[in-house]
């Protein structure tokens, strides 16, 4: 295997390991910590991210493209690591006088600062480890930094199974939740030293320089990360703790599916790139990706909403009952945002770039304003709402885009509509089934329906087997006659 394919395998291997044991650490730990001290964890979380993305500053991929032009020197990663650490002290102080400010418990103060100190090991807040990985992305030995990141995952599942042998509540959470980052950290500065030689060493020759080259991706990063955890936050201000936990639950659920147009995108976006002036090659890849992201998050929110409630109690507990209506909107709000990440992707592709700014600010000031109107009367079902309405003016805003610049986006037709309106029928006289039942069933109709109806063509499966050369020893059974 080489080089190539060693690091796209670990990379995609290691962040679906990673993502499978956290998401079952905090689903494990949504049930032994109960509704309201999950979300007292999840409201101070919310806040910690966003903070962290102002410390990010979109350095990473400046970073990145530069260490991959030096080699072994490291003078901006040196440099990058010093601003955000500095950053990050000024931020730190000025977190904790607003805390004080905003009558903070003591012990939401101590938990938040607990939190805050994982930006600088933990790879689940990718900032310092983020930098720290550099240099094996450089030299394409991207299995330390996904073992590592997999470990710290290992270790927080865990730490986690011990909560109900000795009835352990959210301060020994918090308390796993930061210590699980430290070995995997440690681990890491080991083989950073062993592998790449590399040692940090406090340095800001190329700060003004660094600042000024990450300033339009910072912004982007900063309004992105808003986007997804204000809703937290308005929730906590207007309705409480309860309220928040039950949101949380929801928006654990949804957060795993990023992985696939992550994934996706990733994949064909060079193919992209490289045939950005031929619309013979490009138009039918765009489209067939277009409808492969409709069609799994279309099939998924469809799935969820036909039986929300035995799968929020199934993985969270019953006490998580009331939060199955919120799950059914963010799962259809992802159907949204799947076109949104593949659209935006497109943009950067032909150098429309700027829109990306234009698209977050939109999204989150609707986000924000359909918040403030819902969330006091609807509580976390408004929040939910909110988010699915801002998903859809973001759509909204993209096809204008498209239009404008004539990038082509149009995947629906009748038999997209018919296959679908189908399925939907179906699924709604399913809905009382035992969970196990009903998931099996539903696998069953949507690989039927999809089939039979022609939901992809014959010359859009021919396409993705020449961009994915292993789908060939199931040309036979995809193409139809």
């Amino acid at each position: 295997m080489s080089s190539y394919s060693k690091n796209i395998f670990s990379l995609s291997v290691g962040q679906f390991i990673s993502l499978i044991l956290n998401f079952f650490s905090i689903v494990l730990a949504a049930r032994f910590l109960g509704v309201e001290e999950f979300g007292t964890f999840t409201s101070s979380l919310a806040l910690i991210l966003i903070i962290s993305k102002f410390v990010d500053f979109g350095l990473a991929p400046i970073v990145f493209r530069e260490q991959s032009k030096l080699g072994s020197s490291y003078n901006h990663l040196n440099s990058a690591i010093s601003i955000r650490l500095i950053i990050s002290i000024i931020i730190l102080i000025l977190a904790n006088a607003a805390f004080i400010l905003f009558d903070y418990t003591i012990n939401e103060i101590i938990i938040s600062n607990a939190l805050f100190f994982n930006i600088y090991i933990s790879q689940r807040m990718a900032n310092i480890r983020e930098l720290l990985a550099t240099p094996f992305k450089v030299i394409l030995k991207m299995h330390y930094p996904m073992t590592m990141s997999i470990f710290e995952n290992l270790m927080l599942l865990v730490m986690i199974m011990f909560m109900p042998i000795f009835n352990l509540g959210i301060n020994y959470f918090v308390f796993s939740y930061v210590f699980a980052s430290l070995p995997s950290f440690f681990l890491m500065l080991y083989y950073l030293k062993k592998k790449t030689n590399y040692i940090f060493n406090f340095n800001l020759t190329d700060w003004q320089w660094l600042i000024k080259q990450s300033l339009p991706l910072a912004g982007f990063v900063i309004l992105l990360v808003i986007f997804q955890q204000i809703d937290i936050i308005l929730l906590k201000y207007y309705k409480g703790l309860y309220d928040t936990g039950i949101f949380s639950a929801s928006t654990r659920l949804t957060m795993p599916l990023n992985i696939i147009p992550t994934t996706l995108v990733t994949t064909f976006f060079p193919s992209l790139v490289r045939n950005i002036q031929n619309d013979e090659k490009n138009k039918p890849l765009i489209l067939i990706i277009f409808k492969f992201l409709f069609w799994i998050s279309f099939l998924m929110a469809l799935y969820v909403s036909g039986n929300a409630t035995n799968l929020v109690v199934t993985l969270f507990g019953s006490e998580y009952s009331e939060s199955a209506t919120s799950t059914i909107f963010l799962f259809w709000a992802q159907v949204f945002l799947f076109f949104n990440f593949f659209a935006l992707d497109l943009l950067t592709a032909y150098n429309k770039q700027n829109w990306n700014f234009v698209y977050a600010i939109i999204l989150v000031l609707s986000n924000i304003i359909f918040a403030v109107l819902l969330v006091p009367y609807y509580g976390y079902n408004g929040a939910s709402t909110a988010k699915l309405l801002a998903s859809i003016v973001g759509v909204l805003l993209l096809i204008f885009i498209l239009i404008k610049f004539k990038i082509p986006f149009q995947f629906i037709n009748f038999r997209v509509i018919l296959s679908f309106l189908l399925l939907t029928v179906i699924v709604f006289f399913m809905g009382q089934l035992n969970i196990v039942i009903y998931s099996a069933l539903f696998l069953f109709l949507a690989f039927i329906i999809t089939y039979y109806f022609k939901f992809f063509s014959n010359s859009e499966i021919e396409i993705l087997i020449k961009y994915v050369p292993k789908l060939k020893v199931l040309e036979k059974y995809l193409i139809r006659n």
